[in-house]
């Protein structure tokens, strides 16, 4: 406190009187301070007093690791001369499994979207399972093209991002936003049920440079007990006084069925 003050008498921001007053009583609070601190070591040094010094000399380097850290990430974001941006094209892509209404659900806000190009990508660690979907895919009459990477290894992610690469390799400074449709639940241990290969692809893909990742929720019926009429108050609605609200649907709809 006594270096603020003095850094408001420099730059004069604040009425000399004031600042005057401050100083005085900040710097008289660190004078007491400081004699307490002396007296104290002094007489209880061997006591114990010395872990103290032992602990803020630790805590001392943690903070100046954490500044040097920040200042470190500060500088590497900074903007410079030689870091240019600007892409120029617009390719979307969609992980697809299987056939499944989440999937369609991504599918559709790619659409909406309007991306330059679109496309449906699917990794097929299974022959006859990849079959199967290239027949839905046109009993459906989906007019998104469809397709298949073969994944001799069963790996889903590291296609994915050699496909991704030689994308972006043929059509040059390409953005690719990949939809990639995730499970909203409403127990906890139903976050150890799904999502993790969802998790796991999405790590790999945010390593790639150029691409962007968009997960499209898809909430199970089990998520009524968070978002719906059953759920208990969100975290802050008691304090404020709100009461729970019952999940909105469109005139005429049933009262089970949700857009999800």
């Amino acid at each position: 406190m006594v270096q603020h003050w003095i850094r408001r008498l420099r730059d004069g921001s604040e009425p000399p009187k004031a600042v005057w007053r401050g100083l005085a009583i900040n710097a008289l609070g660190a004078l007491m301070t400081a004699s307490v601190l002396v007296i104290v070591t002094v007489t209880k040094f061997t006591h114990g007093a010395w872990i103290v010094f032992v602990v803020m000399g630790l805590l001392i380097a943690l903070m100046i690791g954490v500044n040097r850290y920040y200042r470190d990430v500060d500088r590497e974001i900074a903007p410079d001369a030689t870091t240019v941006f600007g892409s120029s094209g617009d390719h979307a892509i969609v992980l697809v499994g299987r056939l499944s209404k989440p999937v369609l659900k991504a599918l559709d806000y790619a659409i909406a979207a309007r991306h330059e190009t679109i496309e449906a990508v699917h990794a097929s660690i299974d022959d006859e399972a990849s079959a199967q979907l290239e027949r839905q895919w046109r009993q459906h009459n989906i007019r998104v093209p469809l397709r298949i990477v073969a994944s001799p290894y069963r790996d889903i992610s590291m296609p994915l991002v050699k496909y991704i690469k030689l994308h972006r390799a043929e059509h040059g400074s390409e953005v690719v936003t990949v939809y990639l449709p995730e499970y909203i639940v409403g127990h906890w241990w139903e976050n150890a049920l799904h999502n993790h290969k969802a998790r796991r692809i999405r790590r790999k893909l945010m390593l790639v440079h150029g691409v962007v990742v968009a997960l499209v929720p898809w909430l199970l019926d089990s998520s009524d007990l968070i978002y719906g009429r059953r759920s208990r108050p969100l975290p802050g609605q008691d304090r404020r006084g709100e009461p729970v609200r019952p999940p909105l649907r469109a005139p005429g709809t049933p009262a089970r069925s949700r857009t999800r």
